[in-house]
């Protein structure tokens, strides 16, 4: 079987595409594509002139994972029903594990043209991933579920900066825990933006204080005197803020606090549309019927995994056990451990991978912390990691929590079952 190697550098403007035999040898000179429909026409002109002028019978072609400016000429490659009369198999390389190639490479200069030849020896010398296949059911899915990873984050940052600048320099006492235990409660919200100064905050009356916490919080505060009481203590026992800074620390800390709000709306709007999405995929009621995995996580690992069936067979198409699919998936996820070993040397420290995809990766930990809250097997199992664990002791047991999640969601997709507990009752 005769092969023909394309390697793909794409950039927002162009393409640049360099060809190799399966023995390396150069087939065209380096050629460069407009990235766009027309230049997709002349690439596959070209390609089709090759593959006929060297009587190949199997072309692969692959390129970098880098941003999205690889989609749509990917997108249309896998849309085409032949190129030159074959069927191509089209790669998407990790853009870390194209790097670390090229590191072995002999030194050479980092160009377009040259990067466009490594992408096309890196597949030549593997090994080569899964081929692309591009789910249409899945696409509209996974860019709401990625986009609302982007949102988590954000409104992360934005709170760990209010509280961490904002916050310690308005009333460096307030925290979580004093006197609410969530620092951005509304009634918490309407205090620091209602009184300038901390001295305000410890001066204003009591029982007004008390009736418009109650207010603000529609009634779900136990007892608002005793909370209005802690409110004044706290900003009693703050630091007060040099009054130069009183106006910029208030007008930022409005700006943070409306921002916030603003994030928090969005990811409630998304999480609905997400479900909408979601509901009538395959698979996504099998996910919902395990006890901590809610709806919208259950729809971002239905997005990142799609049809697990994939992971079932090697990249050259060789079908594998049921372990292996499993740790191929965790593998993907980036929850592996790579071995270290040398001779009769064994590394006891192995780091966890984290190359993969972490989109998965984000689903399947937080869904397991959900998990081990609600299934007494994962309760145990992350209890006793907890226990093991020296350092980092929460996170190391929810990955590893997480990494045996894998296991159940690999099965149930497989298998389409739903999530039995111990006695056989289902999951919901």
């Amino acid at each position: 079987m005769t092969t023909l190697i394309i390697g793909i550098d794409v950039s927002q403007a162009r393409n640049d595409v360099g060809a190799l035999t399966e023995t390396g040898e150069v087939v065209d000179r380096h050629r460069q594509f407009v990235n766009d429909r027309i230049g997709f026409e002349e690439f596959t002109e070209w390609a089709a002139e090759v593959l006929a002028a060297g009587e190949y019978d199997r072309v692969q072609i692959g390129g970098e994972a880098t941003g999205l400016h690889w989609f749509h000429t990917f997108w249309q490659l896998q849309e085409l029903d032949e190129l030159g009369g074959l069927s191509p198999e089209i790669y998407l390389m990790n853009a870390h594990g194209v790097a670390h190639f090229k590191k072995a490479l002999r030194q050479r200069d980092k160009t377009d043209a040259k990067d466009a030849h490594a992408i096309a020896e890196n597949m030549r010398f593997g090994p080569l991933p899964h081929p692309l296949k591009l789910d249409a059911r899945y696409l509209a899915l996974q860019r709401l579920t990625r986009y609302r990873f982007y949102l988590v984050h954000s409104l992360a940052r934005e709170k760990v900066y209010a509280a961490q600048v904002v916050l310690v320099l308005k009333i460096n006492t307030y925290q979580a825990g004093e006197p609410f235990s969530d620092p951005f409660a509304k009634s918490g919200q309407w205090a620091l933006t209602t009184y300038a100064t901390a001295d305000e905050l410890a001066a204003c009356d009591i029982n007004a204080l008390a009736r418009a916490l109650r207010q603000v919080s529609h009634n779900t505060l136990a007892d608002p005197w005793s909370k209005a009481a802690e409110l004044q203590q706290v900003a009693a026992r703050a630091y007060p803020l040099p009054v130069e800074l009183i106006k910029p620390v208030n007008q930022i800390l409005a700006s943070l606090l409306a921002h916030i709000k603003f994030l928090e709306d969005q990811l409630a709007a998304f999480d609905q549309q997400i479900e909408t999405l979601a509901k009538d995929l395959p698979g996504y009621d099998l996910l919902t019927s395990i006890p901590g995995i809610g709806r919208v996580y259950a729809a971002g690992l239905l997005a990142e995994i799609q049809d697990v069936q994939r992971f079932m067979t090697d990249a050259k198409g060789q079908p594998r056990t049921t372990h292996q699919g499993q740790s191929a998936l965790a593998k993907f996820a980036g929850l592996w451990w790579p071995r270290i070993e040398s001779g009769k040397l064994k590394g006891e420290s192995r780091r966890m991978a984290k190359t993969g995809n972490r989109y998965l990766r984000y689903y399947l930990v937080q869904g397991a912390n959900g998990v081990r809250l609600n299934a007494p097997e994962y309760r145990a199992f992350y209890q006793r990691k907890h226990q093991e664990a020296v350092r980092f002791k929460h996170r190391r047991a929810l990955v590893l929590t997480a990494r045996k999640l894998i296991r159940l969601v690999f099965a149930l997709l497989q298998k389409n079952e739903t999530y039995q507990l111990p006695g056989g009752a289902t999951g919901n």
